[in-house]
């Protein structure tokens, strides 16, 4: 979009919302933020990053909330929560990385460059699925591995993973991570540990899958 404050940004992406979402505007919610890209195209351009929800989903969950009787200060998308809390407070690289948060059945694919996601992607993939033909968890996984970077490659230009950074439920599989790192020697492939990247006092708990929590929790501290 051309350079402007976010409020003007907001008012102006309206008029073309529905040629990005599939519902009406008045049925939605939604909000804008800028983000930074590794190539921007010009001075006079900015990228911004616009998240959208039907507003039945936000009232449900605020709903729900006042049953409680908390108080709700944001609402977003769990894969945003997730970039925060793996990356932490550092997010100043000039290169990129992929998180891959492996579930049970699916899996988020995140491109990330300087704390910001670029690209969301949710693949039916998980620890637990099965495949006619015998192929593996481990083999699918990586190939939609290098679609991603390879989308993403021709996508930002400048845009290099140097980091794949494993978390969820099941980020802590050894075999994923050695199959991932075995693929090429250009990245470093870890777990995440959100409580080292936020410096939170005791140690990791054993089960994995915090990531999408503490990216909640700190997100008045990013």
């Amino acid at each position: 979009m051309p350079k402007m404050n976010m409020e003007d940004a907001r008012s102006a992406f309206g008029w073309d919302f529905e040629h990005y979402f599939s519902f009406p505007l008045k049925d939605a919610s939604f909000d804008i933020v800028p983000v930074d890209v590794p190539s921007p195209l010009s001075d006079e351009n900015m990228s911004v990053m616009i998240v959208a929800s039907r507003l039945t989903v936000v009232n449900g969950i605020l709903d729900m909330v006042a049953k409680e009787d908390a108080r709700v200060t944001a609402i977003e998308p769990a894969g945003i929560a997730i970039v925060r809390g793996v990356v932490g407070s550092r997010g100043e690289s000039s290169s990129g990385s992929l998180i891959l948060s492996v579930g049970d059945r699916s899996s988020q694919i995140i491109l990330e460059y300087k704390g910001n996601g670029l690209v969301y992607r949710t693949v039916y993939v998980g620890a637990r699925s099965e495949f006619q033909g015998g192929a593996s968890v481990y083999e699918v996984l990586m190939q939609e591995v290098r679609n991603s970077i390879v989308f993403g490659s021709s996508q930002f230009r400048g845009w290099n993973v140097k980091e794949i950074i494993l978390c969820g439920e099941h980020g802590g599989d050894e075999g994923l991570q050695a199959e991932i790192q075995a693929a090429s020697d250009a990245y470093m492939c870890h777990v995440a540990d959100p409580w080292m990247a936020w410096s939170i006092e005791g140690e990791l708990p054993e089960e994995y899958g915090w990531e999408a929590a503490i990216g909640l929790a700190v997100r008045d501290k990013s």
